[in-house]
């Protein structure tokens, strides 16, 4: 945001800069703010510069305003100025307005184009999947997103094993009682995690229309804080287990509060806030250690479904299992595991929410996660898909409507092609599911 805008103070003329501030506003969720940035740049580059309106249109269709983001759209269309952003934006409104072959053709041929990268090519054919998906085309839909998850794919995938081991190790039973507690006693913060996919916007979405509760989103703060505690900062990736046991109460009670004033500064009324970043799955004890007196929900997902979502979603470098169904599987698997080792181990209070449950009764399990959390009864909670409420991630389109049951067992339109899937769960994970007959152990 800073070099964005000194970029503008030192030339206003460049529709770099101000893409790039409106762009991080998008990532934040304010749209609004997006578009405020957008239309100031219409007073300096010149008008109708391509990449801008396509822009708007994008924070248009993500704020809600179809008609007017679809308007902007046809007219780039009709005057050959699309680029793979654009095209994007309008292949997700294609079913809106009947428009799905055009959309199709409009990807392949931006996907093609020796100026689109990889990334831009990989976000296409995601979305060709996703239009594919909608309209029961599903062996050309399996095609693209196998196309996509191959156009990025990491080549290779962390060894999640051994890091959940250090970390079992680091936060055994007996080392959970002997580590220090923070001493803050807040209850305010309510850490909703799980499997990305696993129904965690929904989740925060439904709590977030509470009046007494601030949802806050994915918040990085979690990770951060864990990583501060690491004694050799050269070490590679993300663990920081193995030092947990330098850190003393005093130093504990600092790093809570450090965490409870980034929650103020997003909101200092509300009485809880929630953080739904999903991997902080991976950080039960250390949020337990922090907040002995919060809360924790658990979001599970039929795991067929769920990995099958991850697969069908880009998540660009930040998942390095999340381009391949064997990967995704050999990733549940360690997830699955290291979920009943924290409920085995942590005294804070975890609520499991099955999507599943939330799909066929939404107001039983909103009365159950409102109870758990301490809070009175609201009829608000019902119909979160009128909140308002601007959410940034994947599911942002989701959180917009009522609940819908087409994402239930899913799987079973893909069947044929998740043997690989089915061969890296966990079994106990799989057994019961209906149909599960239906995979075949060779597929590819």
């Amino acid at each position: 945001e800073y070099h964005y805008k000194e970029a503008l103070r030192i030339e206003k003329r460049d529709p770099r800069a101000h893409l790039g501030l409106a762009t991080v506003e998008r990532y934040r969720g304010n749209y609004d703010k997006a578009l405020e940035i957008l239309d100031r740049a219409r007073e300096h580059v010149r008008t109708g510069e391509p990449r801008l309106e396509a822009y708007r249109a994008d924070c248009l269709e993500r704020r809600g305003d179809l008609d007017e983001a679809f308007a902007i759209l046809n007219e780039l269309a009709e005057n050959d100025l699309m680029n793979p952003g654009a095209v994007s934006s309008y292949a997700r409104l294609c079913h809106k307005y009947g428009t799905c072959d055009d959309a199709l053709e409009l990807i392949d041929l931006s996907a093609e184009k020796p100026s689109t990268n990889s990334m831009e090519k990989q976000s296409l054919l995601y979305t060709a999947g996703g239009v594919l998906d909608n309209l029961g085309r599903y062996d050309e839909a399996m095609d693209y997103y196998r196309r996509a998850n191959e156009e990025l794919r990491s080549p290779k995938m962390s060894d999640y094993r051994e890091i959940y081991d250090r970390t079992i190790e680091s936060f055994s039973k007996e080392a959970m009682q002997k580590l220090p507690r923070a001493t803050t006693g807040s209850t305010r913060p309510v850490f909703i995690l799980g499997m990305p996919r696993s129904g965690t916007s929904l989740t925060e979405q439904i709590l977030a229309s509470h009046p007494d509760v601030f949802g806050a989103g994915e918040l990085a703060d979690i990770k951060k804080l864990a990583l501060s505690i690491r004694r050799d900062h050269t070490v590679e990736g993300e663990e920081y287990a193995q030092d947990i046991g330098s850190v003393d109460q005093s130093m504990m009670t600092d790093l809570a509060n450090r965490y409870l004033g980034s929650l103020n500064t997003l909101n200092s009324e509300a009485k809880y806030v929630t953080d739904k970043m999903p991997h902080n799955f991976q950080n039960i004890g250390f949020i337990s250690l922090l907040f002995p007196e919060a809360r924790i929900i658990h979001c599970r997902r039929n795991p067929l479904d769920n990995c099958l979502s991850i697969y069908f979603q880009s998540f660009i470098w930040s998942h390095d299992y999340a381009t391949d169904l064997g990967r995704i599987g050999n990733f549940y698997t360690e997830y699955d595991r290291l979920m009943r080792h924290w409920e085995e181990v942590v005294d804070v209070p975890i609520m499991t929410v099955r999507y599943e449950d939330m799909v066929d009764d939404q107001e039983a399990m909103s009365r159950k996660l409102l109870e758990f959390c301490g809070l009175e009864w609201d009829d608000s909670v019902l119909d979160f898909h009128e909140s308002g409420r601007k959410v940034a991630t994947a599911s942002y389109n989701q959180v917009r409507q009522p609940l819908y049951k087409t994402s239930k067992a899913r799987w079973k339109n893909y069947a044929k092609y998740l043997g690989p899937l089915k061969d890296a769960l966990p079994p106990e994970s799989i057994a019961g599911i209906e149909g599960i007959e239906l995979i075949s152990a060779t597929s590819s």
